[in-house]
């Protein structure tokens, strides 16, 4: 019923920081990401879609100042 979707996350200066990403729900501006990878907390700033022979997602992001949520 929920179908996983393939983001990809960059930061402001379009540089790929994860591709391919499979998320059930799309982030929305002002969220917290975690990403496994850098292990850092990102903040997310836009959210692009593009749309051609398959929808792509674009998020773009910036790295999370306080990295000391909890």
């Amino acid at each position: 019923m929920f179908r996983k979707k393939s983001i990809t996350l960059i930061n402001e200066s379009w540089e790929k920081i994860d591709a391919n990403l499979k998320l059930v729900e799309i982030p929305r501006k002002n969220e917290l990401i975690y990403v496994e990878k850098t292990k850092l907390y990102y903040k997310v700033i836009n959210v692009i879609h593009y749309l051609n022979d398959k929808h792509g997602i674009f998020v773009v992001v910036e790295k999370y100042a306080n990295q000391k949520i909890f």
